[in-house]
């Protein structure tokens, strides 16, 4: 099974770059875990390989599995991230979704909607706030979406290149977190505000699929 990881906790494990441990998944599915984000209430929805979706307690990593038909729109697998409609939390987040191009998907109904076409490969999200971000693994890029048709509005180069790698990505600070690796990954920062890589852990221990930062997370280095 895979552990459920906050790789960002507050205070002094933050400061040490520490891994603190919530719990084992224990999804009733014999497939591995291929996805993850998290919304602002603290559930992890987390996708597996055969394409099925859990909502995942944060707290316990306790596991409920949902409706979700897999292969909507075309999409098997996808990376996922959510992002708020505005700069106010209080205009609410969707979850975004990258397979077959770029889709939101309803947590409520469960329907997704395709938005435009994804030319990067595979790919990860995370958000800045309401700015929608793809990671794609294969080219090391990091690009700014349009959340209404999937166009890229701006596009940064980070070190983290890995073209059969597992990969997982997140932000926290202002500061991109990618994770790459084959049996176990290394942690790069991408930080878009200095263009500078940075490999922060070299060997995590683990192999690390599914990594999520809800739009709660700080937009800038805390002081």
């Amino acid at each position: 099974g895979a552990a459920v990881l906050d790789h960002h906790p507050t205070g002094e494990a933050a400061e040490k770059l520490e891994f603190e441990r919530i719990g084992t998944l224990g999804c009733p599915t014999g497939a591995g875990t291929f996805s993850m984000a998290i919304d602002r209430r603290g559930t992890a929805w987390v996708e597996y390989t055969d394409g099925r979706l859990y909502a995942v307690d944060t707290q316990d990593a306790s596991c409920k599995p949902t409706a979700f038909q897999p292969g909507q729109t075309g999409f098997e697998t996808f990376g996922m991230g959510f992002a708020l409609n505005t700069d106010d939390p209080k205009g609410g987040e969707k979850l975004y979704v990258a397979g077959a191009g770029l889709a939101t998907l309803d947590t409520k109904s469960l329907q997704l909607q395709f938005l435009g076409s994804l030319t990067y490969g595979r790919t990860e999200l995370t958000s800045i706030g309401s700015q929608l971000h793809a990671y794609s693994v294969e080219s090391g890029v990091i690009a700014r979406l349009n959340k209404t048709d999937g166009s890229t509005e701006a596009s940064y180069r980070t070190t983290a290149i890995e073209t059969r790698a597992g990969f997982a990505f997140a932000h926290w600070g202002g500061i991109f977190w990618i994770f790459t690796g084959q049996t176990t990954s290394k942690v790069t920062t991408y930080s878009p505000d200095t263009d500078e890589s940075k490999v922060v852990m070299p060997n995590t221990g683990m192999l690390i699929v599914g990594a999520g930062s809800s739009t709660c997370a700080p937009i800038t280095l805390p002081k």
